[in-house]
């Protein structure tokens, strides 16, 4: 840009001189200042992702439907609705879960058994994580309570399902970095902090139990805040369409619908106030 201001100083002697630099300084401050706007915002786009609750940076489905049959059709939905979701830059996240109780002595309680695409990759894991029916990762806090480590076992049944065996082969801990992966479960806080003690399964496990109905849910999240879409409408666009390809039990909740018009309230006020500062220090010149 100073080449292009010494080199109009030469051609255009006077005033004419002064002029010419005021446009190139003019033209020199706006792309600077909407560049640095655009940083500005990306940056409180990323504050605002981080430090957002789980449900609120996901579109969260849930549904129940019959064991077997019922989740290959739970499979294709979540297809589905992952299709819809990366055309605002969000991906699919599909979760099989079956509320059961566990029996036996000191081990008598509730627990969650949970089958979710990636779990392992998201957790720290000791010990393994389930490839088979019948294997569970459970959470390092709950299996210290109960005493079963990894080796042990746990009964598990269902209401009006059959018991069912587990074997633990590894314990669990949330990751630094698990936040993104649980936006929209109340498993974990903002930070990745675990809130609740689900055991990890294979979906083989939970058909072994025989339920009659099994909890389905899907999350559309943003897991990668800076590739999601900025443009409050196409999110808005894309959770008619969710809701439109449901089936009629099934419910929504648009957590991240306001936390993207947020997102882009912040930024066009950013660009709007960076750009007319810089326009107005160039007037003073």
């Amino acid at each position: 840009m100073w080449r292009l201001a010494r080199a109009g100083l030469r051609a255009r002697p006077g005033q004419a001189v002064w002029q010419f630099v005021l446009g190139v300084l003019a033209i020199g401050a706006a792309v600077a200042a909407t560049l640095y706007a655009d940083g500005a915002a990306a940056e409180t786009q990323r504050l605002r992702y981080a430090s957002a609750e789980g449900a609120d940076r996901a579109i969260t489905i849930r549904g129940s439907v019959a064991a077997g049959g019922g989740l290959v059709q739970a499979e294709r939905l979540a297809d589905t609705l992952g299709a819809i979701g990366a055309r605002a830059g969000l991906r699919a996240y599909g979760t099989v879960e079956l509320d059961a109780a566990t029996l036996g002595g000191a081990q008598a309680g509730s627990v969650q058994l949970v089958a979710r695409e990636g779990a392992c990759d998201n957790l720290r894991v000791s010990g393994r994580c389930p490839a088979a029916a019948g294997e569970a990762l459970a959470a390092a806090d709950v299996s210290g309570a109960t005493g079963v480590a990894a080796g042990g076992r746990l009964l598990v049944q269902a209401p009006g399902a059959a018991p069912v065996r587990l074997r633990v082969v590894g314990t669990y801990r949330a990751g630094d970095d698990a936040s993104a992966y649980w936006a929209g479960r109340d498993d974990f806080a903002a930070d990745g902090r675990l809130t609740a003690t689900p055991v990890i399964v294979q979906p083989a496990t939970i058909v072994a139990a025989r339920p009659k109905t099994v909890k389905v849910r899907i999350d559309l999240v943003a897991a990668d805040p800076a590739g999601v879409s900025g443009d409050a409408g196409v999110v808005t666009d894309v959770l008619a369409d969710v809701r439109r390809a449901l089936p009629v039990a099934f419910t929504v909740e648009p957590g991240l619908v306001p936390l993207v018009r947020g997102a882009a309230t912040d930024r066009e006020v950013l660009r709007t106030g960076i750009v007319v500062g810089a326009s107005q220090l160039v007037a003073l010149c």
